[in-house]
């Protein structure tokens, strides 16, 4: 697990410089508001749940090289977990927020979807209440954390204000998970 986490930030590390070496100027294109559906899948034995969010996406044209986005976003979720052989039952709501950066590959404009890959970095709010069914030992606490993110999807416009999108993130943190997500981005 610990040379997974090492590898993924590697891997962060060497895209953000790949991109950042190439040779472009960065010029401003545009700037949108939006709001995303997830299907949460979290490890240890949680069940998949449903998550939402919030979204703001500032693009930059970089020419041929292609665009950048740096895409604040809010995400929620909340899952439980029973546990009958310790007679507990778990349940965690987060609050993330990520700060990610999009990739979006160099296309000719005949072809509408636009794909992107990214990563960036999130501080995550968890909520954690453990119920023993023993009213003597139940509690619950707030913990705080940093993880990485690591994304891939595309982009597909509808109109020229909305455009939907598809993504699927990989979250390293206190809760790893895996997020596949379908969101609407308004052009402002």
């Amino acid at each position: 697990m610990h040379i997974r986490k090492v590898l993924l930030v590697g891997f962060s590390l060497l895209l953000l410089s790949g991109t950042a070496s190439a040779q472009f100027q960065f010029r401003y294109d545009r700037t949108a508001v939006g709001f995303n559906l997830s299907l949460v899948v979290l490890e240890g034995g949680f069940h998949p749940t449903l998550g939402w969010g919030g979204l703001l996406d500032v693009a930059f044209d970089m020419g041929n090289v292609g665009e950048f986005h740096i895409f604040p976003n809010v995400e929620f979720w909340f899952s439980s977990d029973e546990r009958p052989r310790n007679n507990l039952e778990v349940s965690v709501f987060e609050m993330a927020i990520h700060g990610d950066f999009r990739y979006y590959f160099p296309l000719p404009e005949r072809i509408r979807a636009r794909p992107f890959i990214g990563n960036g970095f999130v501080f995550a709010i968890n909520w954690e209440d453990y119920d023993y069914n023993d009213v003597w030992r139940d509690y619950n606490q707030t913990k705080f954390s940093a993880g990485v993110d690591f994304l891939a999807g595309v982009d597909f416009p509808f109109t020229q204000r909305a455009v939907g999108f598809a993504e699927t993130k990989a979250k390293l943190g206190r809760y790893d998970l895996v997020k596949f997500s379908f969101g609407m981005k308004f052009i402002l």
